[in-house]
């Protein structure tokens, strides 16, 4: 129980000093943290409302679109804050107590703290701008919201050290990440494309955890049911993070290597 405490503690005190770091001596740099998000929502928004698309998989096109991005944003950002955390608080090893899961902690619960938020907000304001839904299972949304998150520390647990050691391989997670974004439903309903390119489709975790979030998000969503294995996604992720985890522990001297 007191190595637990004391994790807590040493926990907190890095999320307070990362708090401090994003505010800068600006206290307003922290709203930017919240607007950017926010702002790059309304510009896909806009994308969609100019090609004249107003609903997908019966739920209305702005819901489906803050659905989808806003949970891959909050994957997309544990990923890159786990993936450099290790760098960025190389100078703390000066401290014994201070281990490298305390500043992948630290960032993974701010992250998750400030997508969430920005999550809330923007269902809040659609929903008052007319865009009218009804909650399915408030418990699984969070379930599956925590398993994009879950989903982007275990990627970046694993990459850490590698990227650390082989620093070409920025490049490959770039590309992986734009990959991810196209195939995971975020923007389009992936069920429109041919059979045999849902089976590849299929494969990646997030296109399930993203439909099922919607599913129990929205009473109304309607999806191809080949992209809501519940049992896949969470089994996926789980393995991801703990492959992740040995990573780290293994190699961890690797993470805090930065390019020459």
């Amino acid at each position: 129980m007191e190595a637990l405490a004391n994790f807590a503690k040493y926990t907190n005190a890095l999320i307070l000093r990362e708090i401090r770091i994003r505010m800068g001596s600006n206290p307003l740099s922290l709203l930017w943290v919240v607007t950017e998000p926010i702002l790059n929502v309304m510009i896909f928004i806009s994308i969609k409302l100019v090609i004249g698309i107003t609903a997908v998989n019966n739920i209305d096109n702005v819901l489906f679109v803050v659905s989808g991005i806003v949970p891959f944003f909050a994957f997309q950002y544990a990923m890159v804050k786990v993936l450099y955390a290790a760098r960025s608080n190389a100078s703390l090893l000066s401290f014994p107590k201070i281990k490298t899961l305390h500043g992948i902690m630290a960032r993974l619960i701010l992250e998750y703290g400030i997508m969430l938020i920005v999550f809330v907000l923007l269902l809040s304001i659609a929903y008052w701008a007319g865009h009218t839904f009804h909650i399915k299972d408030l418990l699984m949304v969070m379930y599956n919201y925590t398993l994009c998150v879950l989903f982007g520390a275990g990627i970046g647990l694993i990459f850490s050290p590698i990227i650390g050691r082989f620093h070409f391989m920025d490049t490959f997670l770039t590309l992986y990440r734009r990959i991810l974004f196209f195939t995971s439903g975020v923007f389009f309903a992936v069920d429109s494309v041919p059979l045999e390119i849902q089976k590849i489709i299929a494969l990646n975790p997030l296109v399930h955890t993203l439909a099922l979030l919607r599913s129990n998000l929205f009473e109304n969503y309607v999806g191809n049911e080949i992209f809501q294995n519940d049992f896949y996604a969470t089994g996926c992720i789980a393995l991801t993070l703990f492959f992740g985890l040995i990573m780290i522990r293994k190699y961890e001297n690797w993470a805090y290597e930065t390019p020459s």
